[in-house]
């Protein structure tokens, strides 16, 4: 949506949901979605921010995949489709402030008006160093965005 002056950007697993593989344990087919996931999400939304997805996936994995599984999740609705940024359609991972960078401009805001949502602390640092504000975990992300207003 236009007008919009933060963006908030989830990693996926042991964020947002636990990663259910195929038996081989070679093919994501799901998600455990965490109870409190799709409330904070929306409630997120509701705060007029934009919503987006930066995740490292397998190789394998192309953007219709990754949007099946979430689907699937019923996540999906939650997040605009030009800031979904997966490692294996992106060709790089969280280890690249380039990735943090390419989210900033594909939601048209400046890094300092984006954040990062993620579990691992190295990623998270890298997403500073991109000049991103951080959050460890889903329902800080409410904290993070008071501070930032």
């Amino acid at each position: 949506m236009p007008g919009q002056s933060k963006a908030v950007f989830f990693d996926i697993g042991n964020v947002l949901a636990s990663p259910v593989l195929s038996s081989d344990h070679t093919t994501l087919v799901g998600l455990s979605v965490y109870p409190f996931v799709p409330e904070v999400l929306d409630a997120v939304r509701k705060q007029q921010a934009q919503l987006g997805i930066i995740s490292n996936t397998a190789p394998s994995d192309t953007t219709e995949t990754m949007k099946a599984v979430l689907e699937k999740a019923g996540l999906l609705r939650f997040f605009d489709a030009k800031l979904l940024l997966f490692s294996s359609v992106e060709g790089m991972d969280k280890t690249r402030v380039e990735l943090f960078q390419r989210a900033a401009v594909r939601s048209g805001l400046p890094p300092q008006n984006c954040v990062f949502v993620g579990e691992d602390d190295k990623e998270r640092n890298v997403a500073r160093r991109a000049l991103f504000t951080v959050s460890f975990h889903p329902l800080h992300v409410f904290q993070v965005l008071k501070e930032m207003s």
